[in-house]
């Protein structure tokens, strides 16, 4: 599994309705940690770290107004070339 990215973590926290520190509890680094990270402040994350983080978004499904929202742009989008 690739490690992720500090943009990546941040899309895929806000598309779940995370904030920092419900991340940090399902996951197990600290809120600092993970705002730090999402920053671009920490120059080497650990693997551990980022794996912990990227299990517990991908264990917590994507908060339903995020579909909504990108199934609404997808309408829009296909009804703009008619």
């Amino acid at each position: 599994m690739p490690l992720l990215t500090p943009e990546q973590c941040r899309a895929r926290r806000q598309a779940r309705g995370l904030s920092q520190a419900e991340l940090s509890r399902l996951s197990g680094p600290t809120e600092n940690y993970v705002c730090r990270f999402e920053g671009g402040e920490i120059a080497n994350p650990s693997a551990k770290r980022l794996n912990a983080i990227q299990e517990a978004l991908e264990a917590t499904p994507i908060h339903p107004s995020v579909v909504q929202e990108v199934l609404a742009e997808g309408t829009t989008a296909a009804g703009e070339g008619e």
